[in-house]
């Protein structure tokens, strides 16, 4: 409003003193002169949550289907088991660790970074951490992970892919700490199962993926996000870029 006033004020004055038309321009970029340079250094507007992502999205605990990358033609028997397995795991997400962190938004499906083909099977974002989880649903037996090898019964299995997806995300998502869980799921429904040798720390010196059954994600996974900078807050670009890349 002053502002206004003030250019007002200078081009009226300059009308009674009835200059020039050349001296009438240089007294109007004397007038506007304030006003643009304010304009200029004026603070850029805020985005709010709701510019970047819908109400209805930002609001939702849980996005995308489990299991919906695991089709027949690309893995034939293995994709019913597959599909289960990632269930569960959705299931327990949703009921153990979301509810005790209302910010923390799962995403079931997610494209790895730079890939065409490859998922992660779940995501979960709360503040400035990230935990990234692959399901599962493998016979009986005892399983062993000690950051290099992986045993069944003694013989060697081909180690997790999981560590490749983790150090992707990390490089896509500087700032943020993430880690990585595979979680066994029994054929029986039984949590405690398979069994799991005590392993070496995954986060101190090793891949940052660690072996777990049902039973011990929830509580690793939440212990984990609520230790975080801000687990109560929802990163939203961070929720934006990973629901652009569900599967």
């Amino acid at each position: 409003m002053w502002t206004i006033l003030w250019c007002l004020g200078v081009i009226a004055a300059a009308l009674l003193a009835r200059p020039s038309i050349q001296g009438l321009m240089w007294w109007t970029v004397i007038a506007v002169a304030p006003a643009w340079i304010s304009w200029r250094r004026r603070p850029k507007p805020l985005l709010a949550a709701t510019d970047l992502l819908p109400l209805e999205v930002l609001m939702a605990g849980a996005h995308g289907v489990p299991g919906r990358g695991l089709t027949v033609q690309r893995f034939g028997a293995n994709a019913a088991p597959g599909i289960e397995g990632e269930r569960r795991t959705s299931r327990l997400i949703e009921a153990s660790v979301l509810p005790g962190l209302p910010a923390a938004r799962l995403i079931n499906g997610l494209r790895w970074p730079e890939t065409r083909a490859a998922d992660i099977d779940h995501v979960v974002l709360a503040g400035n951490r990230i935990a990234v989880i692959d399901s599962k649903l493998w016979t009986d037996g005892k399983y062993s992970w000690d950051n290099s090898r992986l045993l069944r019964d003694g013989v060697d299995m081909e180690p997790f892919k999981l560590i490749a997806a983790v150090n992707s995300l990390r490089a896509k998502f500087p700032g943020f700490e993430i880690h990585g869980w595979v979680v066994l799921h029994s054929r029986n429904g039984d949590p405690n199962r398979p069994f799991i040798a005590p392993h070496s720390d995954p986060w101190r010196g090793g891949t940052g993926v660690a072996l777990v059954s049902a039973a011990t994600l929830p509580v690793s996974v939440h212990a984990f996000l609520a230790g975080g900078t801000q687990p109560h807050m929802v990163e939203v670009r961070a929720l934006k870029s990973l629901l652009s890349g569900m599967v």
